[in-house]
């Protein structure tokens, strides 16, 4: 009797574990980190429709003519670059589609390539989030893509 009630328990996990896992494979959210957001200021830029959090000692800085692409670099004092290419036609140096799809906090779509890397088609407009020229950004990248907004 105990040995037909674990089964049937461990059938019944199991069955949850697989409807939750097909769950967020059909319709994933980045998950929040644990960084607190509260002191990040709030970048819009003024030609594209891209509204982000970044941390607030994080410097800004426009590009319009980097190789075809509309580029904001946020220069981190200690940990790098993050870089977010902008174009209408193009990712920048992304061949094909592969990796994790997710919604942001908006619902946006977006892929994460890895953990220094997402793209999202927003409208008539490619973003590349590229933070491979920082250190240790993962959790600051991952904050910034869960909260974009495009509009």
């Amino acid at each position: 009797v105990l040995a037909t009630v674990y089964t049937a328990f461990t059938l019944i996990k199991m069955q949850q574990q697989y409807a939750k896992n097909e769950q967020t494979k059909n319709n994933p959210k980045i998950a929040q980190t644990r960084i607190n957001t509260d002191n990040w200021k709030n970048y819009i830029d003024p030609v594209y429709p891209l509204n982000v959090l970044v941390p607030e000692d994080w410097e800004i800085d426009t590009d319009d003519d980097y190789s075809g692409f509309y580029t904001v670099n946020f220069n981190t004092e200690n940990n790098g670059v993050l870089t977010i290419f902008i174009s209408p036609s193009v990712y920048a140096g992304i061949v094909g589609s592969d990796g994790l799809n997710y919604k942001t906090n908006q619902g946006v779509e977006v892929t994460k390539h890895d953990d220094l890397l997402y793209t999202a088609k927003v409208g008539d407009y490619y973003y590349t989030f590229d933070a491979t020229l920082g250190i240790n950004l993962e959790k600051e990248l991952a904050e910034i893509i869960r909260l974009a907004k495009f509009d």
